[in-house]
């Protein structure tokens, strides 16, 4: 059985302390990767910070990390990816059919919805 080639792009060590878009974005072009991971876990300072809703880095910061990922192609469905919350993010596997129509449904949209009324149903 043939080993299928699978691409993950990494774009910074840890959420929030920036990367080279430039790069990130050539990444995005010439290896198309099935998936982007980054991690975020290493910036919570422990149980006091979580308690008290606080981040180590600024919101700013977050945001400035993550608009390029969520801008970037998903390569899932039509749906999937990071939307932003109200207090922060949700990523949504749409792979395969019933995982899409079953967010459709938990957001209270139609079959056929938009990314975009994915996207505004999710920061509300």
């Amino acid at each position: 059985m043939a080993n299928p080639e699978f691409t993950i792009l990494t774009p910074n060590a840890m959420l929030d302390y920036g990367y080279n878009s430039d790069h990130f974005w050539y990444g995005i072009e010439k290896y198309r990767p099935a998936a982007i991971i980054v991690d975020s876990g290493s910036t919570d300072g422990g149980p006091y910070k979580l308690g008290m809703k606080k981040t180590t880095c600024g919101r700013g910061s977050y945001v400035r990390d993550l608009e390029p990922i969520l801008a970037a192609p998903s390569p899932w469905g039509l749906i999937g990816g990071l939307h932003e919350t109200l207090d922060g993010y949700v990523r949504i596997h749409d792979s395969f059919p019933n995982h899409a129509e079953g967010a459709l449904a938990l957001l209270g949209l139609p079959k056929g919805a938009s990314r975009q009324q994915v996207s505004q149903e999710t920061a509300k």
